[in-house]
Formats: structure tokens, sequence, C-alpha cells
């Protein structure tokens, strides 16, 4: 036997024989493939240009980027930015990277053109975390995203609605998970999250929808403790849940990141790859195309 097919064999029997297949198929360069069936993810994007465009309905903008080559038709993503909005380019470019996965994806401004600065993890040099979200509530904040659902199933006819939630848009992904929000059209059908912040244990606990949470080891809006109350509070119901733990990542690690650092790169890559999986397999459970 050569050594080629004493390695495959031996592959064989911990990978399966799929794994080790001369005649499998050649990925996109980059590309982790995640499940049987083939599906494949591409890197998540670190840096680049926008590739999407900014649409204004009824005075607010909200940043659309849609599919090129494969789309899954009907299916699209409600990105909840965290407080630095649309004016972070790391916000636009990972929508973008949602969007090379197939979904049209469609990112309102929570802040209405008020988002937090670069610089509001430095409370010494005056920006005041209390004062910000004071001035957008949940009064202000849950039309805004109800006006992006509706939007993005009559506009663009979506009928297959999930979100992706980060820091504060994370509360809203699950405030919109709930069988009145279903029953009204305005639902989400699919919740994938990292570092959520100020989303009650309530909140999660009335989803209807599969939730999957991304959360890193040093966050100080989510530690060990809170950790473990979100994870009973998305095993109370009986829908969907994953939660994945991040060591030696701070808040804010799946949408910015430093560069140069090899582990936070790995992390961001990683908690893409979770979300698309997840929502790769529950979209097409939900009815609808």
């Amino acid at each position: 036997m050569l050594f080629q097919d004493f390695l495959d064999a031996v592959l064989g029997l911990f990978l399966g024989a799929d794994a080790v297949s001369s005649g499998a198929e050649t990925l996109p360069p980059g590309a982790v493939k995640v499940s049987p069936q083939g599906n494949c993810i591409t890197p998540v994007l670190y840096e680049g240009s926008p590739a999407g465009y900014m649409i204004n309905v009824s005075g607010t903008q909200m940043y659309v980027t849609e599919p090129k080559g494969h789309v899954k038709k009907g299916h699209g993503l409600l990105y909840l930015s965290d407080v630095l909005g649309l004016a972070a380019p790391d916000n636009l470019i990972l929508a973008d990277s949602f969007a090379r996965q197939g979904y049209f994806v469609l990112a309102p401004d929570l802040y209405q053109g008020h988002p937090a600065p670069d610089d509001h993890d430095r409370p010494d040099l005056g920006f005041n975390a209390t004062e910000f979200l004071d001035a957008h509530p949940i009064s202000i904040t849950d039309p805004v995203v109800e006006l992006a659902i509706k939007t993005m199933r009559t506009a663009f006819n979506i009928t297959k609605v999930a979100s992706a939630g980060y820091c504060f848009g994370a509360k809203y992904t699950f405030r919109f998970s709930t069988a009145e929000k279903a029953a009204a059209g305005l639902g989400v059908d699919v919740i994938v999250v990292a570092h959520p912040t100020n989303v009650t244990d309530e909140e999660i606990e009335a989803r209807v929808a599969p939730a999957s949470i991304a959360a890193g080891q040093y966050d100080m809006y989510m530690p060990e403790q809170r950790r473990w109350q979100i994870e009973s509070a998305l095993l109370a119901t009986n829908y969907g849940a994953s939660m994945d733990l991040y060591s030696d990542v701070p808040h804010g690690f799946a949408i910015r990141v430093n560069l140069s650092d090899p582990v936070a790169r790995f992390v961001k890559q990683e908690v893409f790859n979770q979300h698309i999986t997840w929502l790769d397999y529950w979209m097409p459970k939900v009815p609808g195309y």
C-alpha cells in the first residue's frame, strides 16, 4: 500500500471517507467546509471598502448590501450594529460578509445619525454611556427596527428574516423574535448575536426563534455570572440554542479587531463561521421559499 493510500485510510476512520476522497470538490481559496452537504464559508472581511449602498426610508438611513452570484432567494439578514453604527466601516464590511454568503442584508441606523464616538470605551475622555443609552431608549429604537423589517419584507420581497445583533443591537434581535411580532409580520425568524449588552432574561425567554450567542472571556459587559444567567435563559425555551465562549478576547471581538493580533483575527472568523453555520441550518426550516 502506498503511503498516501495508508494515510487516506487512517484519516477516513476519523473523518469519514468523503473527507479524503480523491474526487472531493475543490473549495474556493480560503473557504471553510462546514457541513457534509458541501456548504462552505468564505473568509470574513477584515478591511476594505463597503460594497453596498445607503437608502433613506422615512428619514432613517439604512445600509443595503446584496448578494452576488449565489443568492438565497427570499432570505434576508437584519444587521443590528454596535454603538458605533453605520459610521463605522467595520460594521458595513461585516454586513458585506453576510451578503457574500448569499443573504440580502439591511442595516438600519439605530442611532439616527448620533452613534457613539470611536473612543467610547474611554470614559476618561468624556463619553458618558448612561447619557448615550438614555438618548436611545426602546421607545425610539423599536420603531427603527420595525421600519427596517417592513422595508425588507415589502420593498425587497424578503420572506424569511434572520437578525445578526452586536452589543446594543443584540437586544433588539430578541425583542423582535416573539410570537407577537411574528403574528404581526414583524418577527425575526433566526437569531445570531455576539457580545450582547442590556438584553434581559425575559427578552431571551420570550423568543420563538433559534438563537446562537458568541461570548468573550474578557467582555466587561458579560462577565462569567451573566453568561450563566443568559445560558439558563436560552435553555428555558424549547427553541434551538447555542452559546460559544471565546477565550482571550474583550467586548467587541466579533467586529473590531487588532489586525496584527492573530488570535483576534482567528476569533472574528470563527464567530462568523458560527453565525453562518447557524443561519444556513435554521433558515431553510422557516416556512416560506
